[in-house]
């Protein structure tokens, strides 16, 4: 622990030890009481659909399904429901990948292990977290596998500035374990191809740069810088491909996931008829006056309404040039309108549990985060209540103390060590950003917490990390 740690940033850190506590025991309440029951998602009745055949289509990976035919058929034969199987599995590895990721860093490394303990019951605890973790959805482990993912790059980060004994001489291990959960997470959730690209490749670039090869170096560096060259290659060529192998496009009659699908999303998907007369000829003869409403409604049904009438009729291609037109109608048309709500959606993504408490409050944006509160209250609504809010709350709270704590700590350190501290922090902001970024070009109107859930995890992780500063409990 710093020496220089001042008595207000230790009295900041207990107070949001106490607060993660009380979270701790109110997610320990509502998991036990949850444990029997199952919620009522519309993805977990069409995933108990898919596994049946195991033919999935580009908005669901095979890992799931096959996980649910593994626990249906052990459920037959040991008579505890199916769902008890895979909340013991998601708790159980959210729980390891938190500890994992919070480890990754030295100074909660050090720190004992109460200290360790409650900061990876606090990350698990989040109550959207803890609602995917109580679900039959995909989420949850792959928002462990990222965590994971990301715990392996900062590691191998952290490693270059360590002491000669203890850098990371095996990098390429290294990518090649990433890669493994970047392939988790693609068949996990598809869209995860993009996401879990990005952090490996990035890292995999970044760890070439950073050999030194050159007249003075040794054999053995530039033996290293080829082996993470092929290694990084080899996933890159190789791991979109098995994705594809596993994905029917069109199976289920969905609208096809394209970047024009997504600009569409984006730039005119709430209120779908108010671009009417902008819409081809071929999207306005295609759809009656009831499915635009119903589109307007459900903004899922789109998926589908638009998957029969348009990517069934006119094929894909087609399909593809009458959502741009759309797209750009909307992005034009509404162009202000368009901004304010990425700017919006953007900040409910970034800091969810918050804009969950807003929306419960009868203020907000419509999205899918009502739907899924109202699913997660169906059996316990009052202590679903509490428990929401609360953590909303304290997620405000955490968030502003570690922002205090990371500028006071800048304030006052020297040159290097601020580049360093500074580093730190980007690792959250640079993470956190992208994954923000990327379901905001998604689409618009369809801002959902649990597509985010590891922005919250990352904030969690970075409160635990702040915290641990106001404890001289570490261990020398």
């Amino acid at each position: 622990m710093d020496e220089g740690t001042t008595k207000a940033t230790k009295v900041m850190a207990r107070v949001m030890m106490i607060g993660f506590g009380v979270q701790i025991i109110l997610g320990a309440a509502w998991a036990c009481l949850q444990f029997p029951h199952l919620q009522e998602f519309g993805e977990t009745r069409f995933l108990l659909k898919v596994q049946e055949s195991l033919v999935c289509d580009e908005y669901v990976g095979i890992l799931y399904p096959i996980l649910l035919r593994i626990v249906l058929g052990i459920a037959k034969v040991i008579p505890i429901p199916y769902q008890c199987y895979l909340y013991a599995l998601q708790l159980a590895f959210a729980t390891w990948s938190a500890r994992f990721f919070l480890k990754s860093f030295p100074r909660l490394g050090r720190m004992g292990k109460a200290f360790q303990c409650w900061a990876v019951l606090g990350m698990v605890t989040i109550p959207f977290a803890m609602q995917c973790h109580m679900a039959v959805l995909p989420n949850s482990l792959a928002g462990s596998l990222f965590l994971t993912h990301a715990g392996l790059a900062v590691r191998g980060f952290l490693s270059w500035n360590a002491p000669s004994g203890e850098k990371d001489e095996r990098p390429a291990l290294r990518i090649a374990l990433m890669g493994a959960c970047w392939l988790g997470e693609e068949l996990l959730l598809p869209l995860w191809r993009i996401l879990g690209g990005v952090l490996t490749a990035g890292y995999g670039i970044a760890e070439i740069l950073h050999c030194k090869v050159g007249k003075d170096e040794t054999k053995k560096e530039l033996q290293k810088m080829i082996r993470i060259v092929l290694v990084t290659a080899v996933l890159l060529g190789m791991i979109p491909q098995i994705s594809r192998l596993t994905t029917t496009k069109g199976a289920y009659g969905r609208m096809g996931d394209s970047p024009e699908a997504a600009a569409m999303r984006r730039y005119a998907w709430d209120d779908f008829g108010e671009l009417f007369k902008y819409w081809p000829e071929e999207l306005k003869t295609a759809l009656t006056q009831e499915e635009i409403a119903l589109c307007n409604e459900y903004p899922e049904q789109k998926l589908w309404i638009l998957g029969q009438k348009i990517d069934g009729v006119y094929g894909r291609e087609k399909a593809r040039e009458i959502y741009q037109a759309v797209a750009d109608a909307g992005r034009k048309v509404r162009a202000k309108r368009n901004l304010k709500e990425m700017v919006r959606d953007a900040a409910g993504y970034a800091f969810a549990p918050i804009a969950q408490v807003i929306l419960m409050d009868g203020k907000g944006q419509k999205s899918y985060s009502a739907s899924n509160y109202e699913i997660m209250r169906m059996h316990f609504p009052r202590l679903t209540s509490l428990y929401v809010r609360y953590g909303g709350w304290l997620f405000a709270f955490a968030a502003c103390i570690c922002l205090i704590l990371f500028v006071g700590s800048l304030l006052k350190m020297d040159g290097k060590q601020r580049f360093c501290h500074l580093g730190n922090g980007l690792v959250f902001l640079v993470f956190g950003a992208f994954l923000i970024l990327f379901y905001v070009l998604r689409g618009g109107g369809i801002m959902d917490p649990k597509n985010v859930l590891s922005v919250t995890l990352l904030w969690a992780a970075w409160a635990c990390i702040s915290a641990s500063k106001g404890f001289s409990g570490a261990k020398k």
